[in-house]
């Protein structure tokens, strides 16, 4: 459990803070090993998890963004906070952005929430444009790319769909990560119901080269609503909330070249539903006509 508001905690040692950075340049190289029920993974999950449970500092970077400006601050009326993002799932994102700086120059950072991959890339050199829809996190959002001087991320308060429009929009109050377009996912506990603007990703007129995906349910329709020739030039990292989301994604990849490479099994090419993640817990999935994930 993260600690609450206001605990005092022990700050780690320079030793923690120097491993942290190794296991951080170390993941490309490990990634056969991403597989999150792989022992080597599950082993540096639990490190990371420690040193930043117990990590007091605003400044919990290392590595390419160890100017990171992130204090520590609630994300709901539970005991999540700012921190749960860094965790051995997501500083796997992290490097994948890293390790492809000079691939990828633009990004689009679809489930933005507070912003980590959007400012962690900017402080890579990335172009990002930022999409979270709830208003109460939008701020949040803000506050950190001015903390951050991270003038090159654009951020929108707008949910990303396959339609134009208005939605009802779900915000879980004891887990603003877990906030969605109704109907998107399941959830529990204490949340409210409000109104959002939507946008298709033709709105914008250009895509990315990288699209992050994290819409907490949302995404097979977001990815289903993609053209064929976008991905001639774009690749996309995005979760996967449930079955049903996970059924979409395949079918919808399974017939026109675009491959689909998982975390679960090595980012090995999936070839069979089974090899599919069937929930977050399980790790991201890349999308490219690459022949491989470029690590």
């Amino acid at each position: 459990m993260y600690p609450r508001m206001g605990e005092v905690v022990v700050k780690p040692s320079p030793e923690w803070v120097a491993f942290g950075e190794e296991i951080f340049e170390s993941l490309p190289g490990l990634y056969k090993s991403h597989a999150v029920t792989n022992p080597i993974y599950s082993h540096l999950s639990q490190v990371v998890k420690s040193h930043f449970d117990g990590l007091d500092t605003d400044r919990p970077g290392f590595g390419p963004f160890a100017d990171l400006h992130w204090p520590r601050v609630s994300a709901g009326s539970g005991p999540v906070d700012s921190f749960g993002f860094f965790c051995l799932v997501e500083f796997v994102i992290y490097s994948f952005y890293w390790r492809n700086r000079s691939r990828y120059r633009t990004l689009f950072d679809v489930g933005s929430n507070m912003g980590p991959d959007a400012i962690i890339a900017a402080k890579m050199g990335y172009e990002v444009d930022a999409f979270e829809p709830d208003p109460q996190t939008f701020e949040l959002l803000k506050g950190n790319i001015e903390a951050n001087h991270t003038e090159s991320v654009t951020p929108h308060c707008i949910a990303i769909s396959d339609t134009t429009g208005v939605v009802d929009f779900v915000r879980v109050k004891g887990n603003l990560m877990a906030s969605h377009i109704s109907g998107a996912r399941d959830f529990y506990g204490d949340h409210e119901y409000f109104s959002v603007e939507t946008s298709t990703l033709d709105d914008f007129g250009a895509y990315p080269d990288l699209i992050k995906i994290n819409a907490e349910g949302s995404e097979g329709a977001i990815l289903g609503s993609i053209p064929r020739e976008q991905w001639d030039s774009m690749d996309a990292l995005t979760e996967v909330h449930n079955k049903e989301n996970r059924d979409e994604i395949f079918s919808c990849f399974a017939k026109n070249g675009v491959n689909i490479f998982a975390q679960k099994v090595g980012w090995l090419e999936i070839k069979e539903l089974a090899d599919m993640p069937a929930n977050s817990k399980e790790g991201y999935i890349f999308i490219s006509i690459k022949d491989n994930m470029p690590w």
